[in-house]
């Protein structure tokens, strides 16, 4: 599945949760961001995403995305000369920084609707 809004986006996996009768679609991609601009439309895909959710007008259904990085933030920081809070703000998770958390961190952001 592409997306045209986020310069042909592939997500490479979908989370599906149904519970209550309300749908909660996750789009998920493991990726390096190293050689990713701070405003990549990749990057930028998690408010993309809301966009796309909005014009469905189903307050049934709920579109979220996340990337998992192996890219350090310390790394990120240097490069896109900001600080952890607000990577984590674009739905990055960083895979092995935070790879107690990195699972609970995606489930319970998509559990809080």
């Amino acid at each position: 599945m592409g997306f045209f809004e986020a310069g042909n986006f592939r997500p490479d996996f979908i989370l599906w949760m149904v519970a209550g009768g309300r749908q909660n679609v996750a789009f998920i991609d493991p990726k390096g961001i190293r050689n990713l601009g701070f405003d990549d439309p990749k990057i930028q895909f998690c408010q993309t995403i809301k966009e796309i959710g909005q014009r469905l007008n189903d307050p049934g259904i709920r579109l979220d995305s996340f990337i998992v990085s192996n890219t350090p933030s310390h790394t990120m920081r240097m490069l896109w000369r900001t600080e952890k809070a607000e990577i984590q703000k674009r739905h990055i998770l960083l895979q092995e920084e935070d790879k107690v958390t990195c699972i609970a961190s995606l489930l319970g952001a998509l559990s809080t609707w």
